[in-house]
């Protein structure tokens, strides 16, 4: 019989490939479990451009992968902030207020609060947020810092 119903056929989960000096998606399409371990691992010092995300998903840097880029971001923070309890900050630049890098927040910059603060707000404002998110957002933005200065009592 021949039936409607194809078995799916199983696919390898994507990971992250080096490539000489720089890493790229195995299948070469976006995923945001492989961005947002690629964005955790990059980014916590360091502003990554929509560039360098284009190029890592889908191989080059263009205008067109950095505008794909960009739209993926919004389901990539949630995906980050629900599933890793962590919070993703991105840099907008004028005339058109477009992202043009990402980094992972560093609750000591006044400046990223800032920024996440204003995210938040608008998010809130245009119902984008559900209030379970919107509140797991603020416990995480209104946490204090962590001097790195000293060790963790546990490994003195």
């Amino acid at each position: 019989m021949n039936s409607k119903k194809q078995l799916r056929k199983e696919r390898p989960k994507p990971e992250l490939m080096t490539v000489g000096n720089r890493q790229i998606s195995s299948n070469g399409h976006w995923n945001n479990t492989l961005m947002a371990d690629y964005i955790m691992l990059h980014g916590q010092s360091r502003w990554i451009p929509m560039g360098a995300l284009g190029k890592v998903a889908w191989g080059q840097n263009t205008p067109t992968t950095k505008q794909r880029a960009r739209k993926n971001l919004s389901r990539l923070w949630a995906y980050i902030l629900l599933n890793h309890g962590r919070l993703m900050v991105t840099a907008y630049a004028p005339p058109y207020n477009s992202a043009q890098a990402v980094k992972m927040y560093d609750a000591t910059s006044q400046q990223e609060r800032q920024a996440l603060q204003h995210k938040l707000s608008k998010m809130f404002n245009r119902q984008e947020l559900s209030a379970e998110r919107y509140e797991l957002a603020l416990a995480l933005l209104q946490r204090p810092p962590i001097p790195m200065s000293s060790p963790p009592a546990e490994l003195s």
